[in-house]
């Protein structure tokens, strides 16, 4: 038995990213929390939430290890986290100057809008930070393994209809076993040629730097993005992806910055004119919208900073959302 201990609080959303979402408060980053479970409303500190026991523990030798966890932090969080916060730090200079934009110099207008727009080395980081976000995250594992689960029934299902001998021998050599949805996933995560591709997929979008000019504040989630579609025709049944025409991806890196990004093809097929790496102000109706379907595409929890949740008492409303509302179902 091996004396070493090692860690089983495994985070799948990193407390870098969530800290932007938080109030500081002594040594603790204290953030307000809604439990899509229970309906519950409460706060909570950064460390205490969006974590799974053992979410990323192997077995070594027979034994369980955190070595996917510790490697996490070395190869991704520590470079990543100084990344995010110089591009918050930067937008941020540039969201409080474009709020007083009638007070700047006109040459302080032309440095924002001409040479302050984000850069393509700036662009390439962010795409990279949400894919591994996703692959990293609940709802891959969580989908994984319910999709999993879906495919042995019916499995099983067509086996005792046809009757076929030793039939949980056969699914097992034909899609393994739901452990192996869990290091599908861990390998992924490293799997740099697999997230560079993930992270072209956002990168060729058009982008769009929203700045929160309200007194209100972008919610994040446990999915961390949202993901909606122009495409109003769309089937229920086909569900939106990364891939669906017209897609918008919603990714909020702070209460006050929102990253949206647009599918560039259904754009230009519908003379949609939406300005590449444009810097746009955003007022209580895209605020709202932009809430909206942070909501619809949480997981089991949504994060504010301030404890307003008028938003998402509303959307909860609108939408007839129920205890326990998933932003997917497996058929």
């Amino acid at each position: 038995m091996s004396k070493n201990k090692i860690s089983k609080k495994h985070h799948y959303i990193s407390q870098f990213f969530l800290k932007s979402f938080a109030r500081k408060e002594g040594k603790k980053y204290i953030i307000h929390v809604f439990d899509k479970q229970n309906l519950n409303k409460f706060t909570n500190s950064v460390d205490n939430i969006g974590y799974i026991k053992n979410f990323h523990t192997i077995k070594v030798d027979g034994e369980d290890s955190d070595f996917i966890e510790k490697a996490h932090n070395e190869i991704y969080e520590r470079k990543y986290s100084i990344q995010y916060r110089n591009i918050l730090k930067r937008l941020e200079k540039v969201r409080q100057d474009i709020n007083v934009l009638n007070c700047l110099s006109n040459e302080r207008y032309v440095e924002i809008y001409l040479n302050e727009r984000l850069s393509d080395k700036e662009k390439i980081f962010i795409s990279f930070l949400l894919a591994y976000f996703i692959v990293r995250g609940k709802k891959w594992r969580e989908f994984g393994e319910e999709s999993f689960k879906r495919m042995e029934e019916l499995m099983r299902e067509a086996g005792k209809a046809y009757k076929v001998d030793n039939i949980e021998e056969n699914i097992k050599n034909e899609i393994g076993v739901i452990e192996g949805v869990k290091y599908a996933q861990l390998q992924s995560t490293f799997d740099g040629e697999k997230l560079e591709k993930f992270a072209n997929c956002f990168y060729k979008h058009t982008w769009n730097v929203g700045f929160n000019m309200t007194d209100d504040y972008f919610y994040t989630s446990d999915n961390v993005h949202a993901l909606t579609t122009f495409w109003k025709e769309q089937p229920a049944w086909m569900g939106v992806g990364y891939i669906t025409p017209g897609n918008i991806v919603i990714f909020p890196l702070s209460p006050k910055i929102c990253i949206n990004m647009y599918d560039p093809l259904y754009l230009e097929k519908e003379n949609i004119n939406i300005l590449d790496n444009d810097y746009v102000k955003l007022y209580e109706k895209d605020v709202k919208a932009i809430n909206n379907q942070m909501i619809l595409s949480s997981i089991d929890q949504i994060y504010s900073i301030d404890g307003n949740w008028s938003d998402l008492d509303e959307c909860y409303e609108v939408n007839n959302l129920k205890k326990g509302h998933k932003p997917y179902e497996i058929k």
